[in-house]
């Protein structure tokens, strides 16, 4: 969850404190009145917002589209007491913060848990700070912040140097288009075996990259790669993965013969292959995880007959499938074979999905 949706959580139980200041700073407080969280908006500097102030200030947010100075960073280096900090937001619509200044002050924050770093014009050396958080165990950057088809600043293979020397790192996400390769994959998991959680879009990733994931993070339970060398056999050298939970692979090089791979994954619970086609021995391999709760296969048109497979797996409650050829009398007795099932998109069967879609708005609940 982004840490944007949790400080907004956050503020709608906690008290608002409202000062002198607070056009450029809105704050979050315990149930003991003390300040927790912090959100930066405004144009007056850090340093006039006094955050030094609050001891326990354990949660900091900066909005999208400011510009911070040297100064800034000087004075964010001194709230010590800070354990998350989320700069702009780096999800798909890319808001970004201007920092017209070196990093380095920031690594004195060794409570450091969790960064968020979205910053216009990223590249490698704005991330040499990261080495020295020895707490740091959530790391999420926009890796390249160009318009797309444009050339400039972005994160390269070399970053991999400061990121495989955080010792307690965990979970890297990195946002954007990145031409990250197999090389960036090797320092990363030499240094940082513990890592669990991995999100990237690289066009150079290849089988290797897959291979070193598994057979080094034995603790490797998220994986999100968009990766279009990838193949088969990439999928293959994640069956060593055995605590993979989140398997998303997207590439145009994967065929139904990878799907055997995951069938020793048993502990699975959300998983999306882009395989074009599908067998009814694929479609066994599926039902069989039995943990499995989030099911995408997007490309492989299924047929009635390997949709009712599902009917033996109660535990499914979402699925985004090719629904081209399956017909409504057959789609609707198994979903009601799926009592746990709230959401299914069914690709290319636009009346289908409709009746489906009332159908499964029946069974929320109100509150939803």
């Amino acid at each position: 969850m982004s840490k944007a949706i949790r400080f907004a959580a956050l503020l709608a139980v906690c008290c608002i404190t409202q000062t002198a200041y607070s056009q450029d700073v809105q704050l979050g407080r315990d149930e003991q009145g003390e300040v927790i969280s912090a959100r930066y908006g405004g144009k007056l500097g850090f340093r006039a917002t006094r955050l030094r102030q609050f001891p326990r200030l354990e949660t900091l947010y900066v909005d999208y589209g400011l510009a911070l100075t040297a100064d800034d960073l000087d004075y964010l280096a001194t709230l010590s007491s800070l354990q998350e900090i989320e700069f702009g937001f780096a999800g798909v619509s890319s808001e970004y913060v201007t920092i017209n200044a070196d990093l380095a002050p920031l690594a004195k924050l060794t409570q450091l848990r969790s960064l968020v770093l979205c910053k216009e014009k990223m590249q490698d050396d704005d991330l040499k700070f990261v080495a020295a958080l020895p707490r740091l165990e959530y790391l999420e950057f926009n890796g390249d912040t160009n318009p797309e088809g444009e050339k400039g600043p972005a994160v390269t293979d070399r970053a991999a140097e400061y990121l495989g020397k955080a010792p307690a790192l965990k979970h890297l996400i990195i946002e954007g288009f990145p031409t990250l390769s197999d090389k960036f994959v090797d320092q990363v998991t030499a240094g940082v075996p513990g890592l669990e959680h991995f999100d990237v879009t690289s066009p150079a990733m290849t089988d290797e990259s897959l291979r070193m994931l598994a057979e080094r993070c034995e603790r490797l339970r998220w994986l999100d790669m968009s990766v279009p060398q990838v193949t088969d056999d990439g999928v293959r050298h994640l069956a060593a993965a055995k605590n993979l939970e989140m398997l998303w692979i997207d590439s145009p090089q994967l065929t139904k013969d990878c799907v055997a791979a995951v069938a020793e994954l048993k502990k699975l619970r959300h998983l999306e292959l882009t395989v074009p086609t599908i067998d009814d021995q694929d479609v066994g391999t599926l039902v069989a995880l039995p943990q499995l709760e989030i099911l995408a296969l997007r490309r492989p048109p299924l047929t009635d007959q390997q949709f009712a497979k599902f009917r033996q797996h109660a535990a499914l409650e979402s699925a985004f499938l090719n629904g081209r050829q399956l017909s409504k009398e057959e789609t609707l007795q198994t979903v009601a074979a799926l009592p746990r099932l709230r959401h299914l998109t069914l690709y290319g069967n636009e009346r289908l999905q409709a009746v489906v879609g009332q159908v499964l708005a029946a069974r929320r609940p109100a509150t939803d």
